[in-house]
């Protein structure tokens, strides 16, 4: 579910407010096993006057907070459980608030550095929007479409949608002003050093690889050595002792499945051995497989109402991992992905200081989502050492 369409930048500031909270907690309903049954029993009386939030000028009340919640219920209903509506309340609160901070305490820092909207702005960021949605299946096609999509289909209505486009607009602007297109790090020579470990780690798959097929063709010569009567059980046998997935103390029962269920390689020859039959090695991303299929199912075609069954098959396996090699990324690609990294992480630092040094009060309800005060680390005292130097 989407509250409503956001900058890119209050996205990542969404993250970062989360992650300064005091408990570090997920305030989710599901989080921690808690239901949202038992949430529900904890909801108290609303003060729709008492202010949730004040920054600045800017002031949050119980009762919006309350209103826009209901919205975004009604907006979804039928969506979840009705034993499940107060907890999702409760988090929806937590999260509008979350958002109030962020949107304004960037706001405040945008007014504060001389930052203003246009017009031309917001159809600028409209037509990124756009090209960015597009390739989707049910993308907008138009800037009109576009509008209609995060504008008129908005739980708050239309004109507060526009004024909260605007508002990331704004927040954008200076974000990528003031953080972004500063940054001029060359990540070319970090890209070499990255590309260069891939081709080292691949160095040593031929070899992993050889030894795991050895160890699989040797396990393989013992199941043939067996009477084919004998083979199933002592298929388990080995597999327990042998095999590197979880499966192995089952004796590498997979149970039936079907088509799609398991990596190709591994469909492909589970579903052409005939029942009773043990595959060659089969190479798989995960390594080498034995293979022996312990039971078929037919598919069954829609009749009396019933639906259609698939053609499934009952498998064991064994399995000896060997590592499989990378693809040699392109070093400009690497590079660019290294610049988006770094920008993320220059963004976070930047919402997480606007929203550090902003003028924020709580009450006592949402106290839990203002940043908390690092630690001040003590001073040591310097100790020199007395070797010589080298």
């Amino acid at each position: 579910m989407k509250l409503n369409i956001i900058a890119g930048a209050v996205a990542v500031a969404a993250a970062v407010t989360a992650g300064c909270s005091k408990t570090g907690e997920d305030k989710s309903p599901a989080a921690n096993g808690e239901t949202r049954t038992e949430a529900a029993k904890e909801v108290k009386q609303i003060n729709p006057e008492e202010v949730s939030v004040k920054i600045g000028k800017s002031v949050l009340k119980r009762g919006e907070i309350e209103a826009d919640v209901e919205k975004i219920v009604a907006s979804q209903k039928g969506s979840f459980p009705e034993d499940q509506v107060e907890g999702f309340k409760q988090y929806l609160a937590a999260q509008l608030v979350q958002q109030f901070i962020v949107e304004k305490a960037l706001s405040e820092k945008a007014e504060k550095l001389g930052y203003t909207v246009t017009d031309e702005d917001v159809a600028s960021r409209e037509k990124k929007l756009l090209e960015e949605l597009s390739g989707r299946p049910d993308a907008p096609k138009t800037v009109e479409e576009l509008r209609e999509k995060i504008f008129a289909s908005s739980p708050f209505g239309k004109k507060r949608a526009e004024e909260e486009f605007r508002t990331a607009t704004l927040i954008d602007k200076m974000i990528a002003a003031e953080v972004v297109e500063k940054l001029t790090n060359d990540f070319s020579k970090a890209a070499e050093e990255e590309i260069a470990k891939v081709i080292e780690a691949n160095a040593k798959v031929e070899p992993e690889k050889a030894k795991a097929l050895e160890k699989i063709k040797g396990i393989k010569a013992k199941l043939d050595a067996v009477p084919e009567a004998e083979r199933a059980a002592k298929f388990a046998e080995l597999a327990k002792e042998n095999s590197d997935c979880p499966s192995g103390q089952r004796g590498g029962d997979l149970d039936f499945f079907e088509r799609g269920r398991m990596v190709p390689e591994f469909s492909d020859a589970a579903f052409s051995l005939a029942e009773g039959k043990i595959s060659d090695p089969v190479l798989s991303p995960f390594g080498y497989h034995l293979i022996m299929v312990t039971g078929k199912k037919a598919a069954e075609k829609a009749k009396d109402g019933k639906e259609t069954a698939p053609e499934m098959v009952k498998a064991s396996h064994i399995l000896v991992k060997c590592p499989s090699a990378q693809q040699v990324p392109d070093a400009k690609t690497v590079a660019e992905r290294l610049k988006r990294d770094a920008s993320r992480r220059a963004v976070g630092e930047f919402v997480r200081d606007a929203v550090k040094t902003a003028e924020i009060v709580t009450s006592a309800e949402f106290s839990s989502l203002l940043p908390k005060d690092e630690p001040k680390k003590e001073a040591k005292e310097t100790k020199v050492d007395s070797a010589p130097e080298k």
